[in-house]
Order: structure tokens, then sequence, then C-alpha cells
């Protein structure tokens, strides 16, 4: 029998006993001590004697549960912190006690500590933690222990996501299966609802990756199921449908969407059928489709197709073509009743930096994104989906592991939809995988641009790298691999591989009946343009000048107009421009042909010329299917300049694969919408991750901690699960979650955008206000606004003029851009029409209905010829002319930034001038070359390289 001790000292607030006066002492020292006390003093200060009653019954639960008494042996300071404070013990107080509005997490605190311990874009290693607890305890904060926050788990959430663990070439890897991914996805409303369904038929501009050619046209992409009024009807299904007030019968080829009036409505494609016999019930099969809207749509229909229309004859069917017209389509036999639902996938591969000074740090990667999502949320990070990462396994065998999964996905799943709330069956193939063109080239069973056939869509070769050649085909790729094999020695095979540029290695997704490696791995921009053609042009652009014409560069650059850009170039590019990426070459694509004009030859500026326009075309919102050949002829008519001046580079693979990209912004909408730049970065947060690990199992931790995060992520947008999919986290924590500090904490997202809902980030909103102590200053308006000068626009507007004012410095445009003062920008005028000014400043007044916003501004005039058409300077860029008067206009029409740049002309010329600097402490002058603009020239051009796209709005400053 256990001997009991004799206690030299009890604590009578905590309820314990200590047989030494060390161990007392360092109870009455420690921190549970002091939290006990706190919470005495709380609860007689509240007196609230129900509390009290829970306290006691809970510590008895604890009691009951861990074995602790006052009557045993007690225990050291150090093991009661961990029995009190442990995440079961923490969960039964936080049952009774803490705050119920932050399901599933006990409390406020318990919440934030986990987003801040589980953070993916601010990494804390465990040593990091660990302080910051040791602060705060010493502090006398009431924190759960670390170990509680780091281990807790969500109850129904354990097994809604795992982590698989694999092998490849003999090294284990982990993995999170995409198809979990997925379930996940859909299970949360605030993803769910904004997902694109059907693919959108356009007229003219594709603008997303739904409304491709690609996605409109492939039955594997499409949804194949809708809902009309409580009624499930599939593809193949007979129907009947309402027009002009007449009964019509069809058979359902299709669901797509299409913008009506500016409203998104759903019609179907129906092939139509002709009454026979009305008697027996029995139709003909026309070969005429019809379009129809989805709420015409009335019933399955009770008739049958017995004959067919056949060159103007009508024609019986026969059995089997009777059988196949009555078959279900197979996603309404596998959806048993339930709706369906196509998510094409786009899967990003990619290899970490693994230079010199990161070489430890060099990890192959797998991430994805549902292309069904609009593309401006896509380029967030809580829409990019971690899959995989290693870096003892290549991607090749990652891919296929990852492809055995894909499979299921393709083949179909049931699981739950939020927008729907009930099940249904989803079947996620791959639109595209994007990579760059190394990568892309592996998933083809390509050789690579070593290769003498060095394009892995066609048969180009280097010597004929001007033309697209016979386009290769998986069937094609099936056969040479088959010779590979069938090859009697390595120089046979070698010899197969060299003349037709197709290998064995790759192929990471051939299992995939869906993807074609040939044409859904589209020409990437950021790697096929601006780290291709750009670079390539950079480096010999600047190593044919000489030292004096690149200051004369430096020295443009720096007296160039950026204003209208997020950011400036450097000037120190003309030196520094081999360790430039690509963010500094897209910046210099915009302006090269400004800043070089008159320091290379005609000849090569013409290159550059071309080279802007292909950028800006690749890099535009939109793709015009009526434009077409012309985007063709553009980059034919580059390659043909290039082969004057530059004809080694047609030797790189990058400069032919241009020609390829206007079919696959056909097929897939704009390259923005499939760009890697978006995960590139996401790359640096992988690569984080990896330097606060040990790095001794890179793949289960990264993996891990993504996990987590995806459960997180979860949570905190709502997502739901449990019986009947009805639990979700309280709508206190997703409150919590949107503010800006935490959506910047975690996942780096401005407060422009997290905050977009809010009036000051309106359109129209006036910012950056005069203030003096915390408040905006009435200023008299006759000292701000030039009345006299404005009186036409006063008296045409009907503005009522008060004697005060607020100034502000900064307008909010409709594309929620900030406009400054001297900015350039677009506005609509009175009628209707698009015009440009310089913002001079904005004012408020007030007024006892609303207060009124007001943009004062210097207006720009486009030049005109005779005949009244707009003239064209240089670079085929419109003209105008900045004016002596002044305009005003509401804030709600000024449209978006501009970039102008100065018309120089002849006055416009280089000095030298003394450029004072400090080095080693002293001040020190040496000679600067500056370029100084003529500002008695007025005239300005719009910058039809920018990516803002401004100059799309006057119609006759279109390029011919």
């Amino acid at each position: 029998m256990k001997r009991r001790r004799q206690s030299v000292s009890t604590c009578v607030d905590c309820n314990k006993s200590f047989e030494s006066q060390e161990t007392s002492t360092q109870h009455f020292n420690s921190r549970n001590h002091v939290q006990r006390l706190l919470a005495i003093k709380n609860a007689q200060l509240m007196d609230m004697e129900e509390e009290t009653e829970i306290l006691e019954d809970v510590g008895t639960r604890v009691e009951a549960v861990y074995g602790i008494s006052s009557d045993e042996e007690s225990f050291s300071d150090d093991d009661m912190g961990e029995v009190f404070f442990n995440s079961e013990a923490e969960q039964l107080i936080s049952d009774e006690n803490a705050d119920k509005d932050f399901f599933p997490f006990p409390s406020e605190t318990f919440f934030l500590l986990y987003c801040y311990a589980h953070s993916i874009m601010r990494p804390k290693s465990r040593s990091d933690l660990e302080f910051l607890w040791m602060m705060m305890g010493r502090f006398g904060v009431n924190l759960p222990t670390l170990s509680s926050v780091l281990s807790f788990k969500v109850k129904g959430l354990e097994n809604c996501i795992s982590l698989r663990k694999s092998y490849g070439n003999e090294h284990p890897f982990y993995w999170i299966p995409p198809s979990d991914i997925i379930k996940l996805q859909l299970a949360t409303p605030s993803v769910s609802n904004k997902l694109a369904r059907y693919p959108e038929k356009t007229d003219r501009f594709i603008k997303e990756l739904y409304q491709g050619r690609k996605w409109y046209i492939d039955e594997q992409f499409q949804t194949t199921s809708a809902s009309v009024s409580g009624k499930t009807f599939y593809v193949k299904d007979l129907v009947e449908y309402k027009i002009d007030e007449t009964i019509r019968h069809g058979i359902i080829d299709g669901f797509y969407m299409k913008n009506v009036d500016d409203t998104l409505k759903h019609f179907c494609r129906l092939t139509k059928t002709i009454m026979m016999n009305m008697e027996l019930r029995s139709l003909t099969l026309t070969q005429e489709v019809e379009e129809v809207c989805l709420e015409d749509i009335q019933r399955v229909s009770g008739y049958r197709v017995d004959c067919k229309e056949t060159d103007g004859r009508i024609v019986q069917l026969n059995n089997e073509e009777k059988e196949q017209l009555q078959r279900p389509h197979r996603t309404k036999i596998l959806a048993d009743g339930r709706q369906t639902l196509t998510l094409p996938l786009v899967i990003f591969s990619d290899e970490t930096s693994g230079n010199r000074s990161k070489k430890w740090n060099q990890i192959e990667t797998y991430s994805m994104f549902l292309a069904s999502l609009p593309r401006k949320e896509i380029t967030k990070f809580s829409n990019i989906h971690f899959i995989c990462a290693s870096n003892l396994v290549d991607s090749i065998t990652l891919g296929k592991e990852i492809a055995t999964d894909l499979r299921t996905l393709e083949e179909g799943m049931v699981t739950y939809d939020a927008t729907s709330d009930c099940e249904v069956f989803v079947q996620c193939p791959i639109l595209l995988v994007a990579c760059d063109n190394p990568r892309a080239s592996e998933f083809a069973h390509h050789m690579g641009s070593s290769a003498n056939h060095y394009c892995r869509i066609c048969d180009a070769t280097k010597g004929e790298g001007v033309e697209v050649g016979v386009l290769r085909t998986p069937e094609d790729v099936q056969r040479t691999i088959g010779r590979i094999a069938a090859a009697g020695s390595e120089r046979q095979k070698k010899e197969i591989r060299k003349s037709t540029g197709t290998t064995e290695r790759g192929g990471q997704f051939d299992i995939l009946s869906s993807y074609d490696a040939i044409k859904q791995t589209p020409v990437e921009v950021l790697h096929t343009i601006l780290l291709g053609p750009v670079k390539y042009l950079v480096t010999k652009t600047m190593k044919n000048i000489s030292v004096a014409d690149k200051k004369k560069v430096q020295a443009k650059i720096e007296a160039f107009d950026f204003s209208a850009f997020q950011r400036r170039l450097p000037g120190s590019f003309v030196k520094n421009y081999g360790s430039c990426v690509g963010r500094d070459f897209k910046l210099w694509a915009q302006i090269s042909v400004f800043i070089l004009d008159g320091l290379i030859s005609a000849e090569e500026l013409e290159v550059w010329l071309y080279l802007s326009e292909t950028f800006a075309l690749a890099y535009g919102s939109q793709v015009d299917m009526e434009d077409n050949e012309n985007v063709t002829l553009l980059i034919q008519q580059m390659i043909e300049c290039l082969s004057e001046v530059h004809p080694e580079l047609l030797q790189k693979q990058k400069f032919h694969l241009l020609l390829h990209l206007q079919d696959e912004m056909l097929d897939f909408g704009p390259p923005a919408g499939f760009n890697t730049e978006r995960f590139e970065a996401f790359n640096s947060v992988i690569r984080t991750l990896n330097v606060y690990s040990n790095r001794h199992g890179s793949s289960k931790d990264i993996g891990e901690r993504l996990l987590q995060h995806h459960v997180l992520k979860f949570l905190i947008n709502g997502g739901r699960w449990g019986t009947d999919n009805r639990t979700s986290a309280s709508q206190e924590i997703i409150r919590l979650s949107q503010l800006p500090v935490i959506q910047k904490f975690m996942y780096q997202v401005d407060a422009n955008c997290s905050q977009s809902h809010k009036q000051i980030y309106q359109p129209g909103s006036l910012r950056l206000g005069t203030y003096k102590n915390h408040r905006l200053q009435m200023m008299q308006t006759e000292d701000i606004l030039p009345i006299i000068a404005l009186q036409d626009d006063i008296e045409a507007q009907d503005v009522h003029i008060p004697p005060q004012c607020k100034q502000f410095k900064g307008c909010i445009a409709q594309n929620r851009t900030l406009v400054q003062k001297g900015e350039a920008f677009a506005y609509m005028n009175l009628n209707d029409e698009i015009c440009f000014g310089r913002f001079c400043t904005s004012v408020q007044f007030s007024h006892e209905e609303q207060p009124a916003n007001w943009v004062l501004l210097t207006p720009y005039t486009p030049l005109r010829a005779a005949d009244g058409d707009v003239l064209h300077g240089k670079f085929r860029s419109p003209i105008l002319e900045e004016t002596e008067g002044k305009a005003l206009v509401r804030a709600n029409a000024v449209l978006e930034k501009v970039n102008m740049v100065h018309n120089c002309d002849h006055r416009c010329a280089f000095t030298i001038t003394d450029h004072h600097c400090a080095e080693e402490r002293e001040m020190v002058t040496t000679e600067r070359c500056v370029f100084q603009h003529d500002m008695a020239n007025k005239t300005y051009l719009i910058n039809r390289f920018y990516l803002g796209e401004t100059w799309k709005y006057i119609p006759d400053m279109a390029q011919d």
C-alpha cells in the first residue's frame, strides 16, 4: 500500500499540498497559481454563483478524467501545468466556460494563436513559438499551452483530408490527394458559389478559362446535367421544351452559359426532332441543332425516336441505333439520380530555386487550382492548393503517383456540394498543365530544346523554325516510344530519339484519358516571352551598345514617368539585367521602345516594337476571336524581322513556340489566366516552410504544415462537415478571419482587396484627405477650384458650389485603383465619351442629401488630321495634347490610370550634371548623364504597350 507523506505546506486556492518548502515556494511563484488567483478574483468581482458551480463541476470532471485528487501524493508545479493545460482539459473547460461563439476553437485567444502557429506565409520555428509563449507567460498572460495549440484537432475533420505516403526510386514522399482537396472546396460555400459550372459561350471576346474554345467544344470538360424547377435533366435525355407557346421535342447535347443583356443565363443545345405519328408517339431525329433557354425545358419526353433524317430523306433507325439513343449517358448511370458536376483542373509542376546559395532547397513541387473560378480568384494564394513536394524524388515519379488519384477524379466521385446543398457526382478532368518549357516537354515525351525537332507541339526543326510544322499526335508519340523499346542497341535508341525528338522518359499523366500533353500543355508566357525573347534581346542590345549609350539608356529610364505602374524600373537595369527576374522584364517590355528610341538602329528598334506588341497581346485581359489573323501576322512579322537582325536567335525554341500562341489563346483564353507567375510566388512559401524545418524530412514536414493549412482554410471560409454537412465554424470565427490584418498575415491580401466592400474602396470614393488633429479640414472652395474657368462645367452638370469643401489628393477609379495628383487617367464625360486628363485634386461638397465627390483635372485632347482621324506618332501611338484649361468631372466617372509618354523631339536632350552622393560617409560629386524633357512641348503619346490597355477606350485610336 502506498505510504502517505506528511505535508509541510498547503495551497488552499489550488487545493494542493507540498512535502517540502522548496516545492511550496515554486508553486506560489508559478504561472498556474497566479492564473488561479486571477480566476477566483474575477469570479468574486462578477459575483456569478453559477459560473463558480461550473468551475467546480469542471474540476471534478478533470479529476475523473486524469485521476487527480487532493488526497493523493502531490505533483510538482511543472506536472500540474502540463495536466491542467493539456488539450483535452482545455477542451473540457472551454465547453462549459469559454465563449461558444468561436466554435470549433475553445476561445478567440486559442483561434488566434492557432492561426499564428500554423501560418504558411510567415512560418515560425518551434523555438520562435516557445519564446513567444515564455514571454507571454512572464507578462502574466493566460495562454493555453503550446502543445495544445499545435496538436489541436477538430472533431469530425480528422479524416477529411489525408497525407499519403508513397515511394519513388526507393525514397519515401508524402502527398495530399487532389480528390480530398476537391471535397473540401465543394463543401466551402464561399468557393462553391463562385464556380462556373458550365462553359460560357461568347460572341467575340474570351476573358476566362471557361470561355475558351477547348472547354466549350470538348464534351469531357462539360457538366452533363442541369436542374430546372427541381427536375434534373441529363445529356442524351429526350425532353419536351416550349418555344413561342409550341411544345417541341429534342435530345439534349450539352449545357452552356451566355451573357444576355448583361445577365448570365443558362442554355442547352438540343438536336431537334419532328413529329412523325402523334398516336404512335413517334419522332424523327433531324440534323438541326437548336439553342434553348434552360427554363423552357418542361419535362422528359414520353415519345420515342424511330427515324432519322439523312441527306433530306427520312430512314428507319436500326436496332443498334435505337439502343444507342435510348442508352442513358454514362454519367447519368454513375450519378444514380444525383446532379452531375464537371470541374476541370489546372495542375502546376515546377522545382524551386536550386542555385548555389539554395542548393539544399531544390524541391520538386505540384500544386493546382480550380479552372472554374474567375481569373481574379485564381490569383489568390487561398485558391492555390498544394499537392506535394520532395527533394529526393523526381517530378516524373511524383506525377505518376498523383495521376492515380487524378484518374479517380476523372472517372468521378460522389461528394457534398454546398451550393446545391446535396450530394453530387463530380468529375475533375485536367484542363491543362502549367509549367516551364523543359517540364512541358517532359510531360509530352519530348527531348526539349536540345533536340533537332525542338518543338513539343509540331515537328519543326531548328533550321525551319520560322514556320509551324506538322502537329504531333499522341498516337505518333506512342508508336515512336514502341520503336525505341524495340531497338536492339542503345545506339539505335539514341538515333531514333535524335531523329524524332521523342523520348520514352516522362509522360506523368499518360494514364489519364482526358489529358493530351501535346495540346493541353500550352505555351506559358512568363518563361516563353519574358524569360525568353525579351531576356535574349535585352542581352543582345545591352552588349551591342556603347558605354556612353548605356548611360543614356539609364538616364531615360530615370526620366520616365512610372506613375501608372506599381513600381519603378531602376536605372541600374542596364548593368544588372543578367540577374533580373520576370517582373523586371515585364516592366521593361512595356517601356523598351520609348527608352531605346534614337539609341539603337531602326531595324533593331522594329524588332523591339513587334516584340512589345506581342507581349501586350499575350498579357492582355481578353482575346479577340475576330483578330486571329492579325495576331498570327504580327508574330510572323516579328520572326521575319528578327531573321534579318539577329538570325542566330531563331535557333531558340521559345521564338518558334510563339507561333503556337494564338491557337492556345483561343483554346484557353488569355495566357494571364494560366501563366505560372502566381504559382512561382507560391513556391516561395514552400521554400520558406523548408527553411523553418530541420530538412531531415522535407516532404513530410512541408506536407503536414500545408495539410493543417488546408483544414484551417476550410474552417475560416465557412466549410461544412459532419452529419448531413450541417456543422461549420461559427460566424464569429468567419468574421474575425476576414479582418484585414489576418488576411494580410494569412494570405498576403492587401486591405483594398480584403475590405473591397467598404465605402472607401468603392469607385468614386476620395482618398488622402487634408487632416488636422485627426479631423478632415474644411477648406475655402475658391482657394481650391478656379470657379470662373469651370463655369461651363458647373452649369452643364448643375453643380452646387458651397463656400467650403473638403480636399483630397486621390480618387478610387472604376477599376479600383487609386489615382493621385499628377497622374494621367481616362474618364467618361457627360456625352458618354472617353476622354483623358491629368489629376489635379478632388473635392467633396457636403449637402443635406449626401456628399458629392468631384475631380479637378487638366484635359488632354487628341490631335486630329484634316479628315478628323486621330493622329498617330511614334510606334503608332495616338498623340494627345495637354490643354491650358481645367475641367470638373464626377469622381465616379474616373475609369483607370493610363501611361502617358512625352512626345520627345529635338528639344529634349541629354545633359551632364553634377551628382552628389555619399561614399564612405563623405559627400562626393560625380558627373551624371540626365535626360531632360522640354515641357514647352505639351504633346504626349498613349503607351499602347501598358498593360492597363486604356488605349482601347477610343475606337478610332486603335491600330489599323
